[in-house]
């Protein structure tokens, strides 16, 4: 591999790793690292609901556009896709047999990602970013390259165990010092307003089917009403209940109609 990688290097070892995995159907697989996923279709998928967790969704072949509130965000090879809240949105998915959809998704570990940032120049917390939690990202040589690692580790099992933990750490911080990191910047002020609506939605997404009253939520976050009512709708395009009301059919109408999705999806739920 070049010092200098390429988008066929990264989609290459992709395609390794697709193949010592042995794929079969359509879907999400867990790895043999912890907290990264290989997802891949060799068919177009419409828009349908999705619900994704907090993590990196970055592709090597094919291509996929999230709809969210008025919004469309379109990302591929030469982007990826930071998720900085359990978000509900319709996806589309772009891949054919010649050239399926590869792709790789990377949980988010907070305590890992406040380490990292320590480690990169500070940004003025006074300016904080307020918007939807996601944000399609320029997948720079660095991240590329430390990608392209990470895959390569992921195809030898001894690799994976001895290097992959660090390879991972190196995506995340090299995702830290990209062109635009507002998602992941805003997920490390702990006093932020979307920080404190990312961990309202974890604790509501954990327990989807319990019932809580916006003064419940607002509680947790630690913020009056007016501005827990204003950032909820800044972070996810809508009142709090409304949109709790939307994850949940959104994780009933996924589940049907990718229900010939692999159970090897485990935690994520979502689809392609």
């Amino acid at each position: 591999m070049s010092d200098t990688p390429t988008p066929d290097e990264m989609r290459h070892q992709m395609a390794r790793l697709s193949e010592r995995m042995g794929f079969v159907e359509s879907g999400y697989f867990p790895t043999e690292l912890p907290g990264v996923k290989f997802f891949w279709t060799d068919q177009p998928q419409p828009r349908a609901p999705l619900l994704y967790e907090s993590g990196l969704v970055i592709v090597g072949q094919g291509s996929k556009s999230i709809y969210i509130t008025d919004q469309e965000f379109s990302y591929g090879p030469d982007q990826y896709l930071v998720v900085g809240l359990p978000l509900a949105f319709e996806c589309e998915t772009r891949a054919s047999p010649d050239a399926p959809l590869l792709g790789i998704f990377i949980d988010i570990d907070i305590a890992t990602l406040f380490e990292l940032a320590s480690h990169v120049s500070p940004q003025d917390s006074s300016s904080e970013v307020v918007g939807l939690g996601v944000e399609p990202v320029r997948l720079h040589d660095s991240m590329r390259q430390a990608v392209t690692r990470l895959l390569g580790c992921l195809c030898e099992p001894g690799d994976t165990a001895v290097l992959g933990p660090e390879l991972v750490r190196e995506v995340l911080y090299r995702a830290l010092q990209g062109d635009h990191q507002s998602v992941l910047r805003s997920m490390i002020q702990p006093e932020g307003h979307q920080a404190r609506i990312a961990r309202v939605l974890r604790s509501v997404n954990a327990e989807l089917e319990k019932k809580r009253s916006v003064d419940e939520m607002t509680a947790e976050a630690g913020m009056s009403s007016l501005v827990f009512y204003r950032a909820s709708r800044a972070a996810m395009g809508e009142s709090p209940l409304r949109y709790i009301k939307k994850l949940r059919l959104t994780r009933a109408r996924s589940l049907i109609v990718h229900e010939h999705m692999p159970r090897q999806c485990g935690g994520l739920r979502c689809g392609l």
